[in-house]
């Protein structure tokens, strides 16, 4: 169809103080934003999987936890237990959705099962994520200002930032 559209979590000043979801439409002239979630504390990471005719949001907030919500309005605790999940990446190619953990790794989710696996640890609080679905390379920030890449066929994984043996690669410094 004609719709585009781009979802906006709002955080807040500094984290914690905002609690919506909004879907913008940059084409359209009278409905250019709508409120489409609520009750989140502090929502930071926002992915969207669209293989459904009612296309699904994964959202994670300051209470750890990952959600779901579709735009009919189904709204689903879908996965917690991370440590401040701040970024996510909803990869369509490998069926999984990866997390930004700000409490120090990057890990992935399974939406069919909702098993959590630890990709990378250690790392300073980990801020954006996103895949190259392709070579399934992981690209990751984090508050070191270094970009890492990892291989998500590597057999050593969780990688950790305390073992130079088996740390994820610094792809660039100093951004």
């Amino acid at each position: 169809g004609s719709d585009f559209y781009l979802y906006v979590a709002n955080e807040g000043n500094g984290g914690g103080g905002g609690s919506t979801i909004i879907q913008l439409n940059p084409l359209s002239s009278t409905d250019f934003a709508t409120i489409i979630g609520n009750g989140f504390n502090g929502p930071s990471g926002i992915a969207e999987d669209t293989a459904n005719t009612d296309p699904i949001l994964f959202i994670s907030d300051d209470y750890n936890r990952v959600y779901s919500q579709n735009l009919s309005g189904d709204f689903n605790t879908f996965s917690n237990g991370f440590g401040n999940p701040n970024a996510l990446y909803y990869s369509q190619e490998l069926d999984k959705l990866y997390i930004a953990e700000a409490g120090s790794q990057i890990s992935s989710l399974d939406p069919g099962s909702a098993i959590k696996e630890i990709l990378a640890q250690n790392y300073s609080n980990p801020q954006a994520v996103v895949i190259n679905e392709i070579t399934e390379t992981l690209y990751f920030s984090d508050f070191s200002n270094h970009i890492y890449e990892m291989d998500l066929n590597s057999s050593t994984l969780p990688l950790d930032f305390t073992d130079s043996s088996n740390s994820a690669s610094i792809l660039a410094s100093n951004v």
